[in-house]
């Protein structure tokens, strides 16, 4: 399985969540650095259905406790 943390929610990153997760990646992280975004669900902003990827504002947030 391979893990992925989405860098960047903009229009292009945004189109780039659902396909990964149909894919079969496994998404651990999400950062952005626009206020409006920060601390959303990402599961929840692109209607993934899997709650529980809270949207970092840094990426040292984004990427804690994922190496595993």
């Amino acid at each position: 399985m391979i893990k992925v943390v989405h860098l960047g929610l903009g229009p292009l990153g945004q189109k780039m969540v659902k396909p990964a997760a149909e894919r079969g990646f496994e998404i651990v992280g999400a950062m952005d650095t626009d206020p409006a975004k920060v601390g959303r669900d990402l599961g929840e902003f692109h209607g993934l259905g899997r709650p529980g990827i809270p949207i970092a504002g840094r990426l040292d947030e984004a990427l804690q406790d994922k190496s595993a």
